[in-house]
């Protein structure tokens, strides 16, 4: 019939569609087994190790998938009660309103959504000091993200003819004890260095 003179020209024209649908079929298996794994786990660090031991052992499919169930997981509802217990810490350097720990839930959380699709990773407290200075400071989170260096010079106050790229409306930051509080202090382990910056944002950030 019409149907299998169909399928016969489609197997003479393209050879390689029978190896294409094993390779979906390989696709969705990796997919299926990711999510359930995924879907066991609420925590950043047990679904960061999950993605980590996919990227050690896993084939192409199955890094692929972890990192896509880990980032959908990390967004949902389930993972975001987790979220906020962990950021409970951070909740003194928001702004004094009652949304500010939801934003800031939701942010940390798109953020480490991207983090796990591009394969990349960040510590939770360097993750949650960046996301909160993105929401309290956007333009000094824009700056940071062309010329993450800058951070270390946060720490204290800059004269007028001192690090003269830093734009006027920024220079009453550098310095600012609510400013530090936020990035942590210079030698903490836990607070947010140009490294950190990098691997949020990405290579292609990079100090001009």
């Amino acid at each position: 019939g019409l149907e299998a003179q169909t399928h016969y020209w489609n197997r003479l024209l393209n050879p390689d569609s029978q190896d294409q649908s094993a390779q979906e079929a390989e696709r969705r298996q990796a997919e299926a087994k990711a999510d359930a794994k995924a879907a066991r786990l609420t925590g950043q660090v047990d679904l960061q190790k999950l993605v980590s031991t996919a990227e050690k052992t896993g084939d192409r499919a199955t890094i692929q998938a972890t990192r896509a169930a880990a980032a959908k997981r990390i967004a949902s509802e389930q993972a975001a009660v987790e979220t906020e217990h962990r950021l409970q810490n951070y909740a003194r350097l928001l702004e004094p309103n009652p949304r500010a720990m939801k934003r800031l839930v939701n942010a940390y959380g798109m953020h480490q959504a991207t983090l796990f699709l591009a394969g990349r990773s960040c510590t939770p407290d360097a993750l949650a000091r960046w996301t909160i200075l993105e929401l309290r400071w956007p333009l000094l989170a824009d700056f940071l993200a062309s010329r993450p260096n800058a951070v270390g010079a946060l720490h204290q106050s800059i004269s007028d003819d001192e690090m003269p790229h830093v734009p006027d409306s920024l220079r009453e930051l550098f310095g600012d004890e609510l400013v530090i509080a936020v990035i942590g202090s210079r030698f903490g382990r836990n607070n947010l260095t140009a490294t950190a910056i990098r691997s949020i944002l990405g290579a292609a950030q990079s100090d001009r």
